[in-house]
Order: C-alpha cells, then structure tokens, then sequence
C-alpha cells in the first residue's frame, strides 16, 4: 500500500509540474536504513546486536580475537554525514515501537558509522563527542507527553494509551555514547587521537576507559604501549581481559599459558621465573609488565632458538614440524621485527613473509631484500618495542 501511494504521489507531482518527479531520492531513506539497522539489532546477552561498549568482547567474528563492526554500506557515504551528525546531536526522527531506549541507541550506532566514513568531517564531531558527549541518564526525561503516546485497542471498544517500556538505569549506562565516540575514534585510526584517548582513561565511567583503552590499541603506535600500562597498574577496575586484548593486538604477541588443575592455577610457559598466579591476581597484567622488562633480550632468545630449529628442519622430512617453527617465530610478535630484520639483511629472504605478516601488509610478501631494508629504515622508529632493557 505504501509503495502504491508513493507511485500515486509520484504522478500527481509530474502532472502538475511540481519537480518532484524529477528527484534523485533513493529508494529508502538514510533514517528508514537506520530506523531498520536498530530495529534488527535485537537483543543479545543483555544488549543490543551492534558493537556494544557493555559487551564489546562479546561480539567477534569467527577466528577473529579482536570485536568487529559493520554498518550498511548506504550508511557509510558522505552523503549520509550530515544526517548522521543530525542523529548524533539530537537523535532520530522516530521512535522504534515505543521503545525509547532504541532511539539513544540509535545515536551510538550513528556514531560508529559515522567514524567509519573514514572522512575528516567525522574527527571533530567524534573528538567533541568523546569530551562532552551525554547520555541519558533519567529515565523520567524519556517519558512523553500522554496525547503523543500511539493507542491500542482496549477492552469494551475503548481505546487506551499505550505506555512505552521505559528502560532501566543500568541499560542506559550500557550505551554511554562517549564510548562509542572512543570506538569510533579508534576505528578512524588518526594517530592524533592518541591526546584525547589518553585523556579519556582519567573518567569516573568505567566503560568509557575501558573502551578509551582499546580504541588506544586500535591506533597501532607501539610508542602509546609505555603509557598504557603505567596506566593499566594503576586502574584496578580495568580488566586484565581488556588489558591483554588491547596488548595483543598492538604487538602481535601471544603468550601460552597452563591451567594447574591441582591448585588451580595459571602460569606462563615463556616465563616460569614467574611461578603460579591464582586467576584473581590479575597474571595477564602481571606478564605484560614483566614482558616489558626482559622482553628485548626475551625475544632475541626465543627467535634465535626458534630460527635454528627451523633452519635444520628446512627441506628435510619433517616439513611440517618445519612450518610450526616459521609460525613460532610471528608469535613473538612486532618485537620480534629487528631481528627478523638482521637475518634479512644477511641475505635470509624466506622470513619477508614473516615481516609482512607482522606489519599486516604494510611490508609486501613480494619485496625484496632492498626494499625491506630501506622500509625498516624509513619506519625503525614506529615498530620498535619500547623495552626497559637496551642491549
């Protein structure tokens, strides 16, 4: 039916010369894509299926350690920046079958895709977002005037208003939008976002910094992993899962762990100085700062030891004993890269792979000697561990 009035609508305006007829609308509204995207978001383990700061961890693809987003691709043009802002700002321009809580969440879901535009309209408005941004925190504010509420059918053919379902405190501080401006700002990747991120760790919302943490990782600058975790030691409420998902995914660096089922404890293959940690502890805290330590010498040793093993392996039987040591040596993470490095320099070409798979493409499969070594010259800086220990 509505299609069929959209038609009628449509002819009326080219017979009257009105120049409707000759609009270039698309078929469906940005806010009929939003008002959709939220309305199909359903619930999911106590939020809403987007990326949720209150559930972030939740929300992978499979195979895939670190939480993805997606918005509808119309949603992502230029084009839809100004109405996205317009979301942002003072929210839509409907409400999803009453419930209100949808309409907040329809902002931190503009927000998302406003970050993943990828244009430089969206860095202030995700800048000023994550400073001073609000969320809504009383639930009496949500309630509308009575003669605005939608009627249903009551009993003896009277009609009644029906009341919205009014959301909880603890939902709403589900969606603090400043979080969404943070996992925003991390998808954007400006690495001037680092100076606000770095702010944002020193909010009274727990969320907020938690997602502020992550987002910092997002960035890829392994100079902000110091900083990180001096703040990380201090922050008893952050957790340590955060801590080693923001960690591994700044260094590449993945440290096997066993479980004591007769004490029930963990502890750390690659650091048994280290002994056992009962799981309140916060061991994968703990390991990181130690990593940061001893990890320059850490690494050398265990790439040295994984190389030579790999290089006697090479071309013989055990070619797939041979290929688990070539994955052992990306294991060690971006900290591992000077020293792939040297053995490149010496002529050791086969482990090129092993440098592109580290720097995520940034260093083509195909390169070659020459052009890694001048790569690494232009670029030394950015990829080397900040390490306590020198030599």
């Amino acid at each position: 039916m509505k299609l069929i009035l959209q038609i009628i609508s449509a002819l009326f305006a080219c017979l009257f010369g009105i120049p409707l007829c000759m609009s270039a609308e698309p078929p469906e509204s940005y806010s009929d894509l939003l008002r959709a995207a939220v309305h199909h978001a359903g619930l999911y383990r106590g939020g809403y299926l987007l990326y949720s700061p209150a559930d972030s961890t939740g929300m992978q693809r499979a195979g895939e350690l670190w939480p993805s987003f997606e918005c509808d691709e119309r949603l992502v043009e230029t084009a839809a920046i100004p109405y996205l802002v317009e979301v942002i700002r003072n929210g839509p321009d409907w409400q999803e079958g009453g419930d209100y809580l949808r309409s907040h969440i329809a902002r931190c879901y503009a927000t998302l895709c406003l970050a993943a535009t990828k244009d430089r309209l969206a860095y202030p408005v995700l800048t000023d977002l994550l400073q001073n941004g609000t969320w809504l925190q009383d639930p009496n504010r949500l309630m509308p005037e009575p003669a605005t509420l939608p009627e249903y059918g009551g009993g003896m053919g009277y009609a009644a208003r029906k009341m919205p379902r009014i959301p909880s405190q603890d939902e709403l501080e589900k969606y603090d939008i400043r979080a969404y401006a943070a996992i925003g700002l991390g998808m954007f990747g400006d690495p001037n976002a680092a100076a606000f991120l770095l702010t944002a760790l020193h909010t009274d919302s727990a969320q907020m910094r938690g997602e502020s943490f992550l987002a910092l990782a997002r960035l890829g600058n392994v100079r902000l992993i110091e900083p990180m975790m001096q703040y990380a030691e201090r922050d008893h409420e952050l957790s340590q899962f955060v801590v080693d998902l923001a960690m591994i995914r700044l260094t590449g660096v993945r440290f096997q762990t066993r479980y004591h089922r007769e004490d029930k404890t963990l502890s750390f293959v690659g650091f048994p100085e280290l002994g056992r940690f009962d799981i309140g502890q916060n061991p994968h805290k703990k390991v990181w700062q130690h990593w940061l330590k001893v990890g320059r010498q850490w690494t050398r040793q265990r790439l040295e030891s994984t190389y030579q093993d790999w290089k006697r392996m090479k071309g013989g039987p055990l070619q797939n004993i041979e290929g688990n040591r070539r994955w052992k040596m990306t294991q060690l993470g971006i900290a591992a890269l000077p020293f792939l490095i040297e053995k490149i320099a010496t002529g050791d070409t086969e482990l090129i792979e092993q440098v592109s798979q580290l720097t995520r493409g940034k260093v083509s499969r195909d390169a070659s000697r020459e052009e890694v070594l001048q790569w690494w010259d232009k670029n030394s800086e950015s990829w080397t561990m900040p390490f306590e220990n020198k030599p």
